[in-house]
Formats: structure tokens, sequence, C-alpha cells
């Protein structure tokens, strides 16, 4: 079972086929993967509607669709035409959304620097995280896809439908589906460190006690008191996997996850006097 944040209790979700995605997210990922729903991202705080990050499979963008087959009107390589009730609408291709989604993230790690492949290494200044997109279209059947030659614009292979993601779904199968999304690349699963520093630079408001992010030369001490114990509000697990101390777990997990309380930490108190100076800042307005 994946983390989910925020939890389904908190989410807000746009349509039932996202709600329906969140929850076999939840229960068919792996227990140290970790699943943002709809909330800022990167430099230009873009809100793709899934973000899966996992140790050894890497990151993965997911658009979410609940069109279904009659609705379409036509579709390229940029954009899709729809037939809604105000009449025909022309809207992005999800796979070409979640393919600048998925770059934005990669333009987020090149300028952070930590996490690219060293000089000397044949993918020297790339990313150590391998990344992937793909689309879910949540009313449509992949025998109603084959039917159609919407396979011209939409890749099979990136693309999961409605028929693969239902409860009685096999969990392996829906996984694997998932994580061929993602281009692979030779080299070892995420450290823990490497982890929280990808978590941190993607969703900055997880580092409310931390000043210093992971891999930093000097880190900014955490007062063993301070951390909260048990599961963390808005959050469907408290921990990230096995063989984590419950120190690293309450790092892994150890944020409010609905957004709009951000500035709590799970069952902590927060220290504003010590706090980030941006942290201060939001906690004078909040007051």
């Amino acid at each position: 079972m994946a983390v989910l944040i925020p939890s389904i209790g908190y989410a807000r979700f746009d349509t039932g086929g996202e709600q329906r995605l969140a929850v076999r997210l939840k229960d068919f990922l792996e227990e140290n993967a970790v699943v943002w729903h709809n909330l800022p991202v990167g430099p230009r705080n873009r809100h793709p509607d899934f973000i899966i990050i996992h140790p050894a499979n890497g990151l993965l963008v997911l658009e979410v669709k609940d069109w279904r087959l009659e609705t379409i009107l036509s579709a390229d390589k940029t954009n899709v035409e729809l037939l809604t009730n105000r009449g025909p609408v022309r809207v992005s291709n999800p796979l070409e959304q979640a393919r600048k989604y998925a770059f934005d993230v990669v333009r987020t790690l090149e300028q952070d620097g930590q996490l690219l492949f060293p000089a000397g290494h044949r993918f020297m200044g790339r990313p150590i995280v391998p990344f992937g997109y793909g689309a879910v279209f949540t009313n449509i059947t992949r025998k109603q896809f084959d039917q159609t030659n919407l396979k011209e614009v939409f890749a099979e292979h990136l693309c999961v439908f409605k028929d693969e993601m239902t409860e009685s779904a096999d969990p392996e199968e829906f996984r694997s589906r998932l994580w061929r999304m993602v281009y692979r690349r030779s080299g070892e699963p995420l450290s823990m460190p490497q982890f929280d520093r990808l978590r941190a630079l993607l969703f900055p408001e997880i580092r409310i006690r931390q000043i210093a992010l992971p891999l930093d030369e000097a880190m900014a001490p955490i007062r063993p008191d301070a951390c909260g114990h048990g599961h963390a509000p808005g959050t469907d697990r408290a921990q990230p996997g096995r063989g984590a101390s419950n120190h690293s777990r309450r790092r892994w997990i150890g944020q409010d996850a609905d957004p709009g309380l951000s500035s709590r930490t799970s069952g902590a108190r927060v220290d504003k006097a010590g706090a980030h100076p941006l942290l201060r800042q939001r906690h004078r307005r909040a007051a």
C-alpha cells in the first residue's frame, strides 16, 4: 500500500475517475511508493493530476481523463477536440500535458545539481532519477480504444484504461503497466537522503523543520522531541517502507497532507523562531 498525499479524506478530486485512480494507486502500488495528487510542483507551480515517486522505479507523471469515446471528435499529438455541453472544445492532448510536467521536474533536478550523474558517466549531467509520463482514460476500455485509430495519437504503452484499473484488476499487472511508462536507466535505487532531497525539491512545503536539504554539507539539527509519533494527518500511511528508522520515517511523511494546512507537521509543534525566514513570514501572515 502506497502513501497518498493528500489522503482520500483530504483530497479534492475534480472527477470521479481521479478518485477511483487514487484508490487504486494507494492499494496497488508498492509500500515505499509516494503518490501526490494535484499539488503544485516545480518552479512554475504546475498541477499534474498525479506524481508517483519510488526509490527504485523512478518518477511517473499521470494525467487523468474521464472522457467517453463518443465525446472525442478529433485528436492529434498536441490537441484533442471534445464534444461538450458548450459545443466543440479544444483541449491539450493529455500525453503532451504529462510530458511537459515531467520535463518541468527534470529541469528542477538539473538546476539543483545534486541528483545528477557525475562527470565521466555516460549520462553525465542528467538526473539519476528515471522518469516517465502517461495518461489514464477512466471511461474508455482498451477494447474500445483498439477499435479506433486513436493509437496513432495516444501511444498504447503510455495509456491505462478503465478495465485495467478496476478493483478486481491484478495489482502486479497494474504496477507493471505503470512502471513500463518510465524510461529505464542502469543504476542503484535512490538512497534515503537522495529520495528525501527529491521530495523536498519537488514539494518544498514538506521541509517544515529542515533548513538544509538532504545531501547538503550542513544539515539543520532536528530535535528528537519535536517529531510527532503515529500517523500523519491526511496521509494514508505513516511509514515510507521497510528498513527505515523511526526518525527517518517521521521525516518522510512528517507533513500535513492538506495543502491548506501545510504550516503544521504531524503531531509536532512548529518552532516559528527557528524556522526558515520564508516560513516565519508565512506564520506572521497567518497569525
